[in-house]
Parts: structure tokens; sequence; C-alpha cells
């Protein structure tokens, strides 16, 4: 019974590890290890050829490549039955990997288009005190009415909202919040933070401090447009880095906030709305919010990177 409890202990501490580390740092062996980890029996034809992309893609620190974006490498048309399918073998299966223990599945299930609209919906909830209507949605994410309920019915699917079947006099939206919202967006959840290199296909980063990282030591000499959304106000915010300095922002006022975990280190179009967002956080309650330059952390972040491991 001893050596079983010391075994479990021990399994549980590999498991938790890597979400002790704090976004940003440096973990050299990180990429080694997660190269060998193979995708386990239960995933067999399409689905195994996803989540070996996945995983090639994983092994690369601050990298968290969604499914569609491991589909377009592969040139393979993944179908939302097929996302649900590999949503749910994800969440019965956390352990296969770092980044599905670290992250949970809905950071990799949905799309970022996907995520832009739950975000915007959960914004405007927050804010209003009530659901959008779906033509607002529509029409500020210039959408048509259509296609966004397509895609809430997709949500609805693995339980992030759930589909009331038409809006009413308490929900003008017609889906409310599902039994598996809080794992959806639990932590870096549906913030998105997109890079693309040297016009190349999407692809998807941990959070604003990793973004600087994954610059710094993967591609400090090539082009990378980096989008991430504003929280508070969901304003785009663009930063180009181009050999190894930053050589635009927009907006020109826009700030990095460091809040310790994915979920919190995110862009803000400005102080204000950072120093407002930092309120609706428990741990920011009584102490000054940590917003930082993006330049100033860039070069922060190329000197540790530089220094020998």
């Amino acid at each position: 019974m001893t050596c079983n409890r010391l075994f479990l202990t021990i399994a549980f501490i590999l498991v938790l590890l890597p979400m002790m580390v704090s976004c940003g740092q440096k973990d050299g062996n990180a990429q080694s290890e997660a190269s060998t980890i193979q995708v386990p029996d239960k995933f067999v034809g399409v689905e195994k050829q996803l989540v070996g992309k996945l995983f090639e893609m994983w092994a690369k620190k601050g990298h968290v490549a969604s499914v569609d974006q491991a589909a377009a490498l592969l040139d393979i048309d993944v179908t939302d039955s097929m996302r649900v399918s590999l949503f749910r073998k994800f969440n019965e299966n956390l352990n296969i990997h770092e980044r599905l223990a670290r992250y949970r599945a809905g950071v990799f299930i949905l799309s970022n288009e996907e995520k832009h609209i739950a975000e915007y919906i959960v914004r405007n909830e927050k804010k209003n005190q009530e659901f959008p209507t779906l033509e607002q949605v529509a029409t500020d994410l210039n959408m048509t009415q259509e296609h966004v309920a397509d895609r809430l019915r997709f949500l609805s699917a693995i339980e992030m909202f759930f589909d009331l079947g038409g809006p009413d006099e308490f929900n003008k939206l017609g889906f409310s919040y599902g039994h598996k919202f809080g794992d959806v967006t639990y932590d870096l959840g549906i913030h998105q933070h997109i890079f693309s290199i040297d016009g190349g296909l999407p692809i998807n980063v941990g959070c604003a401090k990793e973004a600087l990282f994954v610059v710094a030591s993967e591609f400090p000499k090539n082009e990378v447009k980096y989008r991430a959304y504003d929280p508070f106000s969901l304003e785009a915010i663009d930063v180009v880095f181009k050999d190894d300095e930053i050589v635009s922002i927009l907006p020109e006022t826009a700030k990095l906030f460091e809040g310790g975990t994915c979920g919190t280190n995110n862009l803000f179009a400005n102080e204000a709305n950072a120093k407002a967002y930092a309120l609706t956080l428990p741990q920011f309650q009584n102490k000054e919010a940590p917003i930082v330059d993006i330049k100033a952390r860039f070069a922060d972040t190329k000197a540790q990177v530089a220094k020998p491991r």
C-alpha cells in the first residue's frame, strides 16, 4: 500500500509540474521530453494523424496549436463532429500530454474565430448583465447571424453553451452557458495569442509573455505578426517583430499585463483598460496591477534567452 501511494503521489506531481512553471519561464527540457510522447491507441485514422501533428507542434515551448491549425498543415478537412469526438477524448485523458493537463481541452478544440465569438458574448454578458442579441454579435464581429448561430450550436455540442432553441424575453441570444463552460474558459481559455511567421499559416501561443519568449528563442530573424485581443475592450492589438526587434505596435498605447498565469498575461490597448481589468481579478484588489511596456519586456526576454543554461 505504501508503494502504491508513493507511486500515485509521484505521478500526480509529474502531471502538475508543467502548471507550476510560470508563463514565459525558460524550460530547456520541455521540447525534448514532449517530442517523445506517443499517440495513444484510442486515436485512430484521421484522429491519430491530427493528434500526432498536435504533439509535434506542442513539442515546442509556448506553442498551443489547435486542431484546426494542425488540420490545415496536414491539408485535412476536420468536421465539427470530429472535433466533438476529440474534445471528449481529450477531456477523459488529460494526462496523455502536458499541454492538455495544463490548458484543458477547449483551448485546442475551438478555432480562433469561435474563441472570438465566445469572448465577445462573455464580455458583453458580464458588462451588461444580459446576453447580447444574435444580431448584435453578428454586426459587431462582421459575420452573418446564420454563421454565428451555427458556431454557437457547435459550442453547445461540446457543452460550453446550451442551445435554448431560440431567444426569449429573458435571453435575447437564444444560448446560455453550458455545463463545460468553466472548463473551456479555464485560465488561457478563450484568450487569443496568434502568430503568423513570414506570412505563413497562423499558430497559437500560450500567453503574451510566452509570445515574447517564442519570438526571442525561435524566430529572432523572422517577420512575426502577433495578434491578441484586449480582454477588456476586445480591441485588436497587433505587434510586428523583425530581425529580433519590435518594429510596430498598434495601437501604440498598448501595454502588457503580467498576472502570473496564461489567463492573466495579456496585451491591453492602453493602461486604463489594463487597470480596469485588474479590478475584476481578486488577486489585484489590494495591490497595484503589474503593467509593463511591451518593448522593455521584450528586451528583458531577449536577455533571458541569451543567458547560458
